[in-house]
């Protein structure tokens, strides 16, 4: 790997959420902090009406919902910062972050004039990025995530489009790459592993390797606010998903019981 230096920069660390997963806020910072306690700060949070109770965390509160592309747009409009790390509220941290290795990651992406570097893909197709640890996403070669980029901030002010849903969004990177967009990139096979961390969510609810993870750290959920049901596309197990989204679209539609979320507190 280059061991050029990073240029003066802004660069912050963005976590995409609402607040109808404001449950998840003290499970992702509580892994947050533990293994990236040297994070730039603040640390911005998108939320809607809700605020998460830590000095280190900037929520940014653009009021009700409109979709991932407008929320994300109205709080990326006032974060002044050239470089932005996104990630997202349900993907927890499970091992250290390497702080040194991602400045000199970072100090390639702004020498190669990199737009958006998947950092959670690693691999050997795609065209090698001199000077750097990086290969070119192509449409023969598509990558093309939201979650744990590092982004110029124009292209995801570009990308967070009005009224479109995360995978719509994710859907306008496709089409950049398609269009002939040369600098969006991944890892290569060879260079240090950026980043590590366990989805606890998908579809709403509990992932089975989110609750084991949170449960191996001591930490027990309550899954009457966010449940864990059988997986799979038969009928009893849909039928069931589809009565506990409805049972969780109510409770989200309830008054908020209280606008501040508390870190969480382990014996």
């Amino acid at each position: 790997m280059s061991s050029q230096k990073p240029r003066d920069c802004s660069f912050a660390v963005v976590i995409s959420s609402c607040d109808a997963y404001s449950d998840l806020w003290p499970y992702f910072f509580h892994f947050f902090f533990k293994h990236w306690a040297d994070a730039p700060l603040p640390v911005y949070l998108i939320a809607n009406e809700r605020q998460y109770d830590d000095p280190r965390v900037k929520s940014m509160l653009v009021g009700p919902d409109q979709q991932w592309g407008t929320n994300t747009r109205v709080a990326i409009s006032q974060i002044d910062a050239e470089f932005l790390l996104l990630l997202l509220d349900d993907f927890f941290l499970d091992a250290p972050f390497p702080q040194e290795a991602f400045q000199h990651t970072l100090a390639q992406f702004q020498a190669t004039q990199g737009r958006l570097l998947e950092l959670r893909i690693h691999g050997r197709q795609g065209k090698p990025i001199e000077g750097s640890c990086f290969r070119r996403s192509d449409p023969e070669n598509l990558c093309s995530g939201i979650n744990s980029n590092l982004w110029h901030r124009e292209l995801l002010l570009d990308i967070a489009q009005p009224g479109l849903n995360i995978w719509q969004c994710e859907s306008l990177v496709r089409k950049k790459l398609h269009e002939g967009e040369r600098h969006f990139y991944f890892m290569d096979e060879d260079a240090p592993r950026q980043i590590s961390f366990v989805e606890g969510v998908r579809g709403r609810f509990w992932k089975p390797e989110g609750i084991e993870y949170l449960r191996a750290n001591g930490i027990h959920p309550d899954l009457k606010r966010r449940p864990c049901p059988t997986q799979g596309n038969g009928f009893f197990p849909k039928l069931i998903r589809s009565f506990l989204k409805r049972r969780m679209q109510r409770q989200r539609l309830e008054p908020l019981a209280d606008q501040l979320i508390k870190p969480l507190r382990l014996p």
